[in-house]
């Protein structure tokens, strides 16, 4: 596994802050056993969005669960549509993580671009 972060050792309500090569997520980590956050960003989130991390993947590769990792491509699921049946997306690979403790008394580039 490459360097990244397992979202599982996360205290509840950190936030994150994700860039891709085209888009920005705001995240905000609810329970990190399960991966439910809420999310805003890009053109699928364009409101806050009750979604859940499921790891990070290469095209056609294994994902690792939980996990994200700098080139990789965040794995998300959420709700939608009339009968809210859960669609699941791949983003661009990932390049910057910002992380942020839910009491704001630290903040940590996790990678940069």
């Amino acid at each position: 596994m490459s360097k990244g972060v397992d979202i599982r050792q996360l205290e509840p309500l950190t936030t994150m802050i994700l860039e891709t090569e085209s888009s920005i997520y705001h995240i905000e980590l609810f329970d990190p056993a399960t991966g439910e956050v809420t999310i805003v960003g890009g053109a699928i989130f364009p409101e806050p969005t009750v979604a859940y991390i499921e790891g990070s993947c290469e095209i056609r590769e294994a994902m690792d669960e939980k996990w994200l990792s700098k080139g990789l491509s965040m794995v998300i699921k959420f709700k939608t549509g009339k009968q809210r049946k859960y669609r699941i997306i791949k983003t661009e690979p990932m390049i910057a993580l910002r992380l942020t403790a839910p009491d704001d008394t630290w903040s940590f580039n996790m990678w940069e671009k």
